[in-house]
């Protein structure tokens, strides 16, 4: 085949004009706009660390006692860590639905569990090696509740105040 041929059968694009070089003013260049008040990592990391402290305090009654078994306890507040790690994953991506699912998922579990750490912060009788043996108050019961409380109302926060509207990216 000849080239002459071959510039008959190509076709030719129209030409993209870029920039339009008789603009007077100059165009300033986007802004990326970020989600939220402040970045989210300012009220996650809180919350996470709130986590692993009321989980450590948790850790630490199972251990010096025999009434609750470490796996299970621990389990649950694994899970509480795993779904605050969903709500950023679902924050950071602006997946509404998945978002107020882990926040709801999130509210019911921190209910449950500082309700089951302020009734066994209580003195109580418990079956200790095939007796009953009174127990006094559990103070790491007690804060550990108290941690989980205030991590889903700093989550609260987040979804309510910080984490609505938008900011722009600082160069």
């Amino acid at each position: 085949m000849s080239d002459e041929s071959q510039a008959t059968v190509s076709a030719e694009f129209p030409v993209v004009v870029l920039k339009d070089d008789n603009a007077t003013d100059a165009v300033t260049p986007p802004k990326r706009m970020l989600q939220g008040r402040i970045a989210e990592r300012w009220v996650l990391y809180p919350i996470y660390t709130l986590v692993f402290a009321s989980a450590g305090l948790v850790f630490q009654f199972t251990v010096t006692n025999d009434e609750w078994a470490t796996t299970p306890a621990l389990t649950a507040w694994a899970s509480l860590f795993v779904w605050y790690w969903f709500y950023g994953v679902a924050y950071r991506y602006r997946r509404r639905f998945f978002k107020y699912v882990s926040v709801s998922v999130l509210v019911v579990l921190t209910w449950c569990l500082s309700l089951i750490c302020f009734d066994r912060a209580k003195p109580q009788i418990v079956a200790l090696a095939g007796k009953l043996v009174v127990r006094p108050d559990v103070p790491q019961l007690y804060w550990a509740g108290v941690l989980t409380i205030i991590a889903v109302a700093l989550l609260g926060l987040h979804v309510l105040v910080l984490g609505r509207g938008y900011r722009q990216k600082k160069s």
